[in-house]
């Protein structure tokens, strides 16, 4: 390579390497950033990136904190410090690392995909939802953030979640092969519940039903403020749902079902011909199909603050 004394040359140069799987040529011409550049971050961070693909971990961590040393505040390095942290399964760190990355840039995909995936491996599952839930806001098409989030609904029992996560990565991405396993899983899962439906079809668990007074009595974890905070935001937007899926359920129950009904026993009481009853019986099966999915939407948000529930127990 050409002798420069450029950085978003040697940059553009490191990248090229990376690209071309030529790790021991990147990382040369990212030493010779630092060597030329020790003040600027972006040499710093970008000889960290690579020592990172290399899986020097320690050294990376080295590179990027010398990189916030120069900009504290730079969330990309945070973001990228926070990976590391996750990779070497030091959750505890990464969520710190992550939260001040999300603080910097609130339009950080990949930050909110990794804090949600520090929060999963360290058991908050109600903190990761609303983390991978931002992730996917900002990044629609994050496959990675769809799969993770199903995951997260799975090991909270909430089957409905998981299939609609999962069926969601594999749109995006088709051979997804974890968001297939999950799937898979979450069919198993449901295949295998014994329980009733109701006519709104929400799933009721008999057992959990007798374990109420058990579940009032439950003594709950004391939060850190951090946790406090995205405990609130967890709910808030759990609520929200739920208060909307029953709006939607009162509605339904007004507009829809309530006339289908009165037509049709005012039919039946005045010997109206066997097709009109038939037409009739089509509207109200239709509009019971509509209730029913409006159930399963609001059994879904309702699982979500149930399981929020027992992450706040363990």
């Amino acid at each position: 390579m050409s002798e420069t004394n450029d950085l978003a040359t040697l940059i553009d140069a490191i990248k090229r390497h990376i690209r071309s799987n030529a790790g021991g040529s990147a990382l040369s011409t990212a030493d010779r950033a630092v060597e030329l550049f020790p003040e600027a971050p972006e040499s710093h961070e970008i000889r960290a990136s690579v020592l990172f693909l290399m899986e020097r971990y320690e050294e990376a961590i080295v590179g990027f904190e010398a990189a916030l040393e120069l900009a504290p505040r730079r969330a990309a390095t945070l973001v990228n410090l926070g990976a590391v942290y996750n990779r070497k399964q030091e959750y505890a760190k990464a969520v710190d690392v992550l939260r001040k990355a999300v603080l910097a840039d609130k339009r950080s995909a990949e930050g909110f995909y990794n804090l949600g995936y520090a929060h999963r491996h360290l058991g908050q599952l109600a903190m990761a939802i609303p983390a991978y839930r931002e992730a996917i806001r900002l990044s629609p098409r994050m496959a990675d953030a769809h799969q993770n989030l199903g995951n997260v609904y799975l090991e909270m029992r909430n089957y409905p979640q998981a299939v609609a996560s999962f069926t969601k990565a594999l749109e995006i991405a088709p051979d997804h092969q974890r968001a297939i396993r999950g799937l898979q899983k979450a069919h198993e899962a449901i295949s295998g519940v014994r329980e009733k439906a109701s006519p709104f079809g929400r799933l009721v668990d008999e057992q959990a039903l007798e374990q109420g007074q058990a579940t009032a009595d439950r003594t709950y974890r004391t939060l850190a403020p951090a946790d406090r905070f995205y405990d609130r935001q967890f709910l808030h937007q759990a609520n929200q749902e739920l208060e909307r899926e029953v709006r939607t359920i009162t509605g339904l129950l007004e507009s829809e079902l309530l006339p289908v009904l009165k037509k049709l026993n005012r039919s039946m009481a005045e010997g109206a011909r066997a097709g009109t009853l038939i037409t009739q019986r089509k509207e109200l099966d239709a509009a019971r199909a509509k209730l029913a999915m409006a159930g399963r939407k609001l059994d879904a948000a309702t699982g979500r603050i149930e399981g929020h529930e027992r992450t706040m127990c363990q």
